[in-house]
């Protein structure tokens, strides 16, 4: 046992209070010298026990016991030899010595506990698997030290091929040597395969479009094999080859030219004859084409967009033209255009990847957005609630709709046979007359109605007039009948001709049918709903109605789809139908924007006034966005307003120049659009930062710097992956203006970067980069500069065999260290009340101990000595008060002799009662007379002896 101190500068203490002790012992005066001495002790005892618990004494206890924690490389380089680690394991459990403890750890690109430490012999094979994509030795060893149980001697034995590829082992060789740790370890041997993989891709960072450029493809192998190499941008295959791949490193050449703009991602891939692992089979790159700024023009139907196009090409812009469905999905390809324009874009055909990057791509990489209005978009391209209307400055709800606006409706309704099937008891033919009926009540006198019955023919059952006389009408559309075949695109485009000529504010036509014709040549159908802004929405009846082409004429023609598979909902879906064509979305009417305020937008091109406007799509701005040109009604016509870094625009009114038919030779009109797309394009790079972007162990590490920044000055990396997933780190201060971090990044391919610096809050400038995440070093052949052989050096690592090897060498014991401060602070305040008492009381040392005998605390009860030893030593006393040492008869003498013989009769006389109650006591209950009268006998004899 050995007496530890932790602080042992504290015990400097003890001379400065031993003379503080002492100059206060001199200068009390006035108290018993007792009692003086007695205060001095116990305050000195306090202190005393105060400076021994600063200085943390303690007792160190050696103990005996050893932990073994076996550390267990499960990573997918080591795999193939999992068994040989488990029989070792196993063999250590079986053949454990007393006092000893064991645990295992497996790892790989992380770790996990299989056994935590026990004297128990329970493992029997692994069955704890981390991520084994990579190796990492530093965060094994950290695991092992967590587990470790106090105060024992510990082992440490590492079982691994050595092919770290995360982390740094040598880490941990301090740690291990000031824990005395003995560490062993087993170097598993890679078992021969072949294998090849690519280890590198390098192309130009930038690249000038039409340039041709080298794409240079780096293999490695450790067989000679043939194999096909393929050169891929993005999902599109641009080359490939076949190669004959030789044992060592092999370089291969593509070559490759761009015509547009934008940062390209490549892969490389390659297909072996012979391989093992081909998960490190492909490699990604990436380049950045310069071209000028470049627009992304997504028009809602093929070739609608001609019109507008002149506008682009009239403020030279470059651009390219796609369809809602080919809208791309990877934030690396979008971001190769400064802004999206959506041009009479119905949200329901835009790809879900679009859709699910557009908001980050506005928000967080500066991208701009334009939508352009039409008869699919806003409200009536289903905005409402998706991401699109978040990032607009207007919402699709109307503020202020307009009051009772003027309606003209067709019904062309089927009658055909099909229509005679029951739902509910009655057909679908009585169920469509029943809605006909509700639609027209909700219509004002003043509004038009029609209805068109069709088979295999049309009639106008009721032609288009106003709802004055509504009980005729009834009359006329209970009276429609069954009839034969089925054949829709006639009974349509008859009731579209009666709507082109109306000048009501909504033109709309409600199709009902259970069957379907097999015709499919509406285009010029929807040609005319569309230039006359004509909405159509279409209900089918039945499992046999034709789904697509339904839906298809409901969305050219900017309206509803509704399915009724019972039939008696019928009359509930034509009243809700009449409810939303009624919110009048789409107006149609003659008027002149107006100006809001000094707008910059517009700016000189307003001087002479504006041409007049035919129609817009009806929408409501947002509070923080901006109007530039509103309605006659104060609705909006130009919005725009900032999203996150990017900007938004939303232009209500047509690209088609049919709302817009007087602007198409307005020399002023390119102009406003000019001011429209500079606007968008956001420039908030600056030249006074940098931005390095390198390989960490996990994903990418970002190093920021910048010569302007503030106590407030924050730096966030907003990172997307290719199927468009964002996520957001700040980075750390590391020094005044320069920041650092690290992006994790999980899946191989190629991540979208954007460097922000917020100041208050608000983004001042950013910058936007890109990151190729590959494979795992996992999958490479081992290093030349591998830690593990230093690591080895530096914590006097020996290898081991077998089990048996491992418990040869004894740990370094471990002492356990006990405090005993705790014990200390107690008998200080004891000693410290105790002080107090003897002050109040007045009460010497001697008088304390005194006290504490009268508590009888510290009594010893003396042992009685037998009758036996007191009447010897009653014998011998009295023989020398009688006769003294010449043994003479004195007068005292002789009265104690006759003092002696009295008390020997006495004791006589008690020892003969005892002897007969003894007697008496033995005698049995049961006694005949002859009996009774023996005992009555010696009874007298007894007392006769007695006297």
């Amino acid at each position: 046992m050995d007496i530890t101190i932790g602080q042992p500068l504290w015990l400097l203490l003890f001379p400065v209070v031993m003379l503080f002790m002492g100059i206060m012992y001199q200068h009390t005066r006035g108290k018993n010298p007792s009692r003086k001495r007695t205060a001095f002790i116990l305050r000195t005892l306090v202190f005393v026990l105060l400076i021994l618990a600063l200085a943390d004494l303690g007792i160190s206890l050696e103990n005996e016991e050893t932990a073994t924690i076996f550390l267990v490389d499960v990573s997918d380089s080591a795999s193939s030899q999992q068994k040989k680690a488990e029989e070792l394991i196993k063999e250590a459990v079986q053949s454990l010595p007393e006092k000893e403890k064991i645990g295992v750890i497996t790892f790989g690109k992380d770790t996990k506990v299989e056994q935590f430490v026990t004297d128990k012999k329970l493992f029997e094979r692994i069955t704890a698997f981390p991520s084994t994509s990579a190796t990492n030795m530093e965060k094994a060893v950290q695991a092992a030290l967590s587990i470790y149980p106090e105060n024992t001697a510990k082992r440490l034995v590492l079982v691994t091929d050595s092919m770290e590829n995360e982390g740094k082992l040598t880490n941990m060789s301090s740690t291990i040597l000031s824990n005395d740790i003995q560490v062993s370890y087993l170097k598993l041997e890679q078992l021969d395969q072949a294998e090849l993989y690519v280890s590198n891709v390098t192309i130009p960072d930038n690249i000038n479009i039409g340039d041709v450029f080298n794409v240079t493809v780096k293999v490695e192998s450790n067989i000679k094999t043939s194999a096909t190499l393929t050169l891929y941008e993005g999902k599109t295959k641009k080359l490939s080859k076949q190669i004959e791949v030789q044992n060592g490193s092999n370089t291969f050449l593509f070559q490759d030219q761009q015509a547009e703009g934008g940062l390209k991602n490549y892969r490389v891939t390659i297909e072996p004859i012979e391989d093992t692992i081909t998960v490190n089979n492909e490699f990604v790159a990436f380049t950045n084409a310069v071209a000028p700024a470049k627009f992304l023009l997504i028009e809602g139907i093929g070739g609608e967009s001609s019109e507008y196009v002149k506008l682009l090409k009239a403020c030279n812009v470059d651009y390219d033209v796609v369809t809602p469905e080919l809208a791309p999905g990877n934030m690396v390809k979008l971001c190769g255009y400064k802004a999206v324009i959506l041009m009479n874009v119905n949200a329901d055909k835009l790809s879900e990847g679009f859709m699910n990057i557009i908001e980050s791509y506005v928000k967080d990489y500066g991208g701009g957005l334009i939508t352009v209005g039409g008869r699919h978009s806003y409200a009536p391209g289903n905005y409402k609630d998706t991401i699109l209307e978040t990032i607009l400055p207007v919402t699709m709800d109307i503020e202020t709709p307009l009051q009772n606006p003027s309606k003209s409706v067709v019904l062309v309704i089927d009658h055909s046979g099909s229509m005679s099937d029951l739902s509910g008891g009655k057909d679908n033919l009585e169920l469509a007359k029943e809605a006909a009926i509700s639609t027209l009540d909700l219509l004002e006198s003043s509004d038009q109605i029609g209805v068109v019955a069709f088979d295999d023919t049309y009639t106008w059952v009721v032609p288009l007039q106003k709802a004055a006389d509504k009980d005729a009408i009834k009359s006329k559309i209970a009276g429609i009948s069954i009839g034969g075949g089925t054949s829709i695109y006639p009974a349509v485009n008859v009731a579209a001709d009666a709507l082109i000529e109306d000048t009501s504010e909504i033109r709309h036509i409600i199709l009902l049918t259970d069957g379907q014709d097999g015709y499919t040549q509406y285009e010029p159908l929807y040609t005319k709903l569309d230039s006359n802004y004509i909405t159509l929405s279409t209900v089918g009846v039945g499992a046999s109605v034709d789904v697509n082409i339904m839906q298809e004429l409901a969305y050219r023609g900017s309206g509803r789809y509704y399915e009724s598979n019972s039939g008696t909902d019928i009359p509930k879906i034509f009243m809700e139908e009449m409810y939303l064509a009624s919110r009048s979305y789409l107006v149609n009417r003659e008027f002149v924007p107006s100006i809001v305020g000094n707008s910059a937008m517009i700016g000189d091109a307003a001087i002479d006034g504006m041409p007049k406007l035919y129609g817009y799509v009806a929408t409501t701005k947002k509070p923080l966005a901006t109007n530039h040109l509103v309605s006659d009604t104060g609705e909006p016509i130009l919005t725009t307003w900032q999203y996150g870094i990017g900007k938004a625009v939303a232009f209500t009114s047509d690209g088609q120049n049919q709302w817009t038919k007087e602007y198409a030779n307005w020399d002023k009109y390119a102009e406003i659009w000019k001011n429209i797309f500079d606007y968008v394009v956001t420039e908030v790079e600056s030249d006074q930062e940098i931005v390095e972007v390198g390989q960490g162990a996990d994903g990418a590490t970002i190093k920021y710097e910048t010569k302007e920044y503030t106590n407030e000055t924050k730096v966030n990396v907003v990172y997307t992956d290719e199927n468009g997933n964002t996520k957001e780190l700040t980075l750390d201060a590391t020094a005044p203006g320069k920041y650092q971090g690290e992006v994790p990044l999980e899946e191989t391919g190629i991540y979208g970067l954007s460097i922000q610096k917020e100041e208050n809050g608000q983004v001042v400038s950013t910058k936007t980069k890109a990151v190729a995440k590959q494979y795992s070093k996992e999958y490479r052949f081992a290093s030349e500069d591998s830690t593990f052989d230093q690591f080895i050096k530096e914590v006097g690592a020996k290898e081991i065999t077998d089990a048996a090897t491992i418990f040869k060498e004894q740990a370094v014991q471990a002492d356990t260290n006990r405090s005993i401060v705790k014990w200390l602070i107690f008998l200080a305040m004891c000693f410290f009340f105790l002080d107090i008492v003897v002050r109040r009381l007045g009460l010497s040392s001697k008088e304390i101990i005194g006290q504490i005998r009268k508590w009888k605390v510290f009594e010893i009860k003396e042992k009685k000595p037998s009758k036996e030893a007191v009447s010897k030593e009653q014998t011998k006393e009295r023989f020398h008060i009688s006769f003294g040492k010449n043994g003479t008869a004195s007068d005292e003498g002789k009265k104690v002799l006759k003092d002696a013989k009295i008390q020997n009769v006495n004791e006589g006389r008690n020892e003969t009662k005892k002897a007969a109650a003894s007697d008496k006591k033995n005698i049995p209950e049961t006694k005949t007379d002859e009996q009774r009268l023996n005992t009555s006998q010696l009874l007298k004899k007894q007392k006769e002896r007695n006297k």
